[in-house]
């Protein structure tokens, strides 16, 4: 099934997006993870034909505007960006999926917006990233030096698509089709070569983390009923701090499946079948 392309416009730029089964009666916006795009649900979305899905491209990523020159990508800014785009679709009530940073972006907007995410869906995510709060000085001061280094320079390009789609593949533990999927969206061929579309900007560290007990205490105020699927071979397991991070969730259900951190695109039936599952249960 082929998406419709969507462009959101909200006080923070504009947002490209895509949209499957657009007589679904049923809204469900998704996320995508860190350096991805909204291709990352290609597989997923068709599998779900009575949900409205709209996947973003988040700010500085895929067909998204890039924020303002120094500009910085704070974590809570995406949350303000997917309230204002849920707003410019008109939704007043829906589904919420993410995926990796999604995942975490999502974990707060239900937080704060309990009125409107009536079910959160996360894969191999779960809150902001980790952080240590003693090592917060040394963090920023990271962050200044590499920004003056950075600048707003262009990714470097590579020959063809499928060179870019090999790198993806090895950064980003996904099979190699799915790696095309993103690189398709994610990239776009230019006189010198085929170059990332992503600001590089997003590879620079951020200058302040919310500690882990901040952390918590978003996740204790969720009220929507949460599904968290696990991957076996993902992230999740490698982080100590999920344990008490999924027992802040006051109503959450976990369930564990094969696969490597982007099994929703790897391999996408039995994703969808477990979020079909818990939604069908609600």
């Amino acid at each position: 099934m082929q998406p419709k392309e969507m462009t959101l416009q909200i006080p923070a730029g504009r947002l490209a997006a895509l949209e499957w089964n657009s007589t679904g009666a049923k809204p469900l916006l998704a996320l995508h993870g860190w350096l991805d795009n909204a291709a990352s649900f290609s597989r997923l979305a068709s599998l779900l034909p009575e949900y409205r899905v709209v996947a973003l491209d988040l700010i500085g990523h895929g067909k998204s505007s890039h924020r303002p020159t120094g500009a910085t990508y704070h974590f809570v800014d995406y949350v303000r960006d997917v309230v204002d785009a849920a707003s410019v679709l008109g939704w007043e009530r829906y589904t919420l999926l993410g995926h990796s940073l999604g995942a975490g972006i999502a974990s707060l907007v239900a937080s704060v917006a309990k009125h409107e995410v009536s079910e959160l869906v996360l894969i191999d995510g779960i809150g902001p990233i980790p952080s240590n709060t003693a090592s917060a000085p040394k963090r920023l001061a990271q962050s200044i030096v590499k920004r003056r280094k950075i600048s707003d320079r262009q990714s470097p390009p590579y020959p063809d698509w499928l060179s870019a789609a090999k790198v993806r593949k090895q950064a980003g533990d996904l099979d190699l089709e799915s790696a095309q999927i993103l690189v398709r969206r994610g990239a776009e061929q230019q006189q010198d070569g085929v170059r990332w579309r992503s600001d590089p900007r997003l590879k620079l560290p951020s200058p302040i983390y919310i500690a882990e007990e901040q952390a918590q205490a978003f996740l204790q105020a969720i009220s929507a009923p949460t599904l968290l699927i696990k991957a076996k071979q993902g992230m999740l397991n490698r982080l100590a701090c999920i344990a008490p991070r999924i027992a802040a969730v006051p109503s959450i259900q976990v369930v564990e499946m094969k696969g490597g951190h982007h099994l929703h695109l790897d391999d996408p039936k039995p994703v969808a079948k477990q979020i079909l599952q818990f939604l069908d249960n609600r």
